[in-house]
């Protein structure tokens, strides 16, 4: 019984987007079709002939510029901003592990520094201190 109920509401609710799509595309293409009836009953079929050839013209150029130009400049823009976002954080990141390597480079070497110029001072200091203090 659930499964039933279940089959029913889907072919409702797939029956309802059929329904509001076709009412939603009659927005567009009522108001086409008026167009067409008023040529046909004012100037005759010719008219209307060359109206649908001009129409397609307009509709093939429009659907050639969006497929073939504009949709592809915005995926290589879009494509564009992802790979320099990728590049920036690599590079972000490269450079944050050049600066701690550095860092850990700099105190390496203040710290063989201070130990040489502790170990110099103490033996300056053992050598001279008979000259220094005269003890």
């Amino acid at each position: 019984m659930n499964i039933v109920t279940n089959i029913n509401q889907t072919t409702n609710m797939l029956f309802n987007l059929i329904y509001y799509s076709c009412e939603y595309m009659k927005g567009f293409t009522d108001p086409i079709m008026n167009i067409d009836n008023y040529i046909m009953d004012n100037y005759g079929d010719t008219t209307v002939t060359i109206y649908n050839i001009i129409y397609a013209i307009i509709l093939g150029t429009i659907t050639f510029t969006s497929i073939y130009i504009v949709i592809p400049c915005i995926s290589g823009f879009i494509i564009m901003c992802l790979c320099s976002f990728c590049i920036e954080m690599y590079e972000k990141i490269s450079n944050t592990l050049i600066l701690i390597k550095n860092i850990i480079y700099c105190i390496t070497n203040e710290t063989k520094l201070f130990i040489d110029g502790m170990i110099v001072t103490i033996i300056f200091i053992y050598y001279f201190h008979p000259f220094l203090f005269n003890c």
